[in-house]
C-alpha cells in the first residue's frame, strides 16, 4: 500500500513513463493535449515531467490529484496490515468505501476530499480544453465510478488498471451534489508489451481473510 509515501519511480517506472511519452508524442494514440497536471508525489510528477518534454509542455500540479490518504498501513503489504490493523479486514468487505484506514481517509472522505474537487477544479482551470492529468489508481477508479452512476464500489474496483495506461473522460458540468456530468470514453489503454500484470489488492481480499 503506497497511499502518499512519496516514493521515488524505480527503473521499470521510469521505462513505462518513457514509452508512453514517445507513443503520445509520436501519436500512436491518437490524442493531443492543451494542458498537462500532476500530482505532486513523486511518482506522478516524475512520470509527467517525462511525458510533458516530449509534447513541449510543462507541468502544473494540484494536490487534490494525490493519492488516498492510507494513513499508519502506508509500506505495508495488504497481508501485513490486516496482521497490525485487525480492524481492517472491514475494509475490505461491505463497508470498503466509507471504512476509514487507521490514522487515513475513507474511500468516502477521499472521493469528496480530492476526487470531485480535483476534476471541478481541472474543468474550471482550463474549460474547453484538452487536460492530461497524471495522477493514481485510487484517483482513477473513483473518478470513473463517477461517470458510470456505480454504487457498490467492490465489483468494479478489482478491474486492473495499468501504471501509465490511459483513461480518458469527457466532462460537460457538475450537477447539484458536485458529481460530473459526462461520459468515460476509454478505460487503462496501454502499450502492447510494455506493462507487466500488477497487482490488484482488492482481487486479493479472500485470500488475506
Amino acid at each position: 500500500m503506497q497511499g502518499r509515501s512519496d516514493i521515488p519511480l524505480d527503473d521499470k517506472g521510469m521505462e513505462q513513463a518513457q514509452a508512453v511519452a514517445r507513443a503520445l508524442r509520436d501519436g500512436e494514440f491518437g490524442m493531443e493535449f492543451d494542458a498537462v497536471y500532476s500530482s505532486p508525489l513523486k511518482r506522478a510528477r516524475k512520470t509527467a515531467e517525462i511525458v510533458a518534454g516530449a509534447l513541449g509542455a510543462e507541468v502544473k500540479s494540484i494536490p487534490e490529484l494525490m493519492e488516498i490518504d492510507c494513513g499508519l498501513i502506508s509500506g505495508y503489504t495488504i497481508s501485513e496490515a490486516m496482521l497490525k490493523f485487525p480492524e481492517m479486514v472491514g475494509l475490505f468487505g461491505s463497508g470498503m468505501w466509507e471504512g476509514r484506514y487507521p490514522g487515513g481517509q475513507s474511500h468516502r472522505q477521499y472521493e469528496n476530499e480530492n476526487v470531485l474537487p480535483a476534476l471541478r477544479r481541472l474543468y474550471e482551470l482550463e474549460p474547453g480544453r484538452r487536460i492530461l492529468a497524471v495522477t493514481h489508481g485510487g484517483f482513477i477508479r473513483t473518478a470513473i465510478m463517477n461517470f458510470l452512476g456505480i454504487g457498490d464500489a467492490r465489483p468494479f474496483l478489482r478491474h486492473r488498471l495499468d501504471n501509465c495506461g490511459l483513461t480518458t473522460v469527457e466532462i460537460r458540468g457538475f450537477d447539484g451534489e458536485g458529481k460530473p456530468i459526462g461520459r468515460l470514453r476509454e478505460m487503462n489503454l496501454v502499450l502492447s508489451g510494455q506493462h507487466e500484470h500488477i497487482m490488484d489488492v482488492y482481487s486479493k481480499e479472500d485470500n488475506v481473510r
